[in-house]
């Protein structure tokens, strides 16, 4: 039960941000997002669905693999960013509370996104950065990423 916990999880959270990003994207007008000047929020988090399932693929034959779990963590925050930039233009067009906190969010942590793919190349396909002086370059490279 527990080898399934972290897969699940992460289909689940990823399929409920796409689709709630494909639901406020359906409510809001083309004019609402330049308004809000914001995209298809949907168009934001597919992305993040495939990096979910190489996630699940990735957990279900390794359970608890570093590359598995850092697949679903940058997954969980894509899929996330795309919701929360739909949810900026139908909340402005709704007045409803939570815009600047989603500006926030997918300002800061869409700009750390690329970081976590950096990583992801890091350490795959052994879920451990290289030794030696591969090591420090490894750990240069995700600062300067960041």
């Amino acid at each position: 039960m527990s080898r399934l916990l972290e897969p699940v999880a992460v289909a689940l959270a990823s399929l409920t941000a796409v689709a709630a990003a494909a639901w406020l994207d359906l409510s809001t007008s083309d004019a609402e997002r330049t308004a809000a000047s914001t995209g298809l929020g949907t168009a934001t988090a597919l992305p993040g669905l495939l990096l979910a399932a190489a996630s699940v693929v990735v957990l279900l034959a390794r359970p608890r693999d570093t590359v598995g779990r850092l697949l679903g963590a940058v997954a969980l925050v894509w899929t996330v960013d795309g919701a929360l930039d739909s949810w900026i233009s139908y909340s402005l067009a709704n007045d409803l509370p939570g815009t600047d906190l989603a500006y926030w969010f997918v300002a800061r942590a869409g700009a750390l996104l690329l970081s976590g793919l950096v990583g992801l190349l890091l350490l795959y396909p052994t879920g451990h950065l290289l030794p030696g002086r591969w090591r420090t370059a490894a750990i240069t490279v995700v600062c300067a990423s960041l």
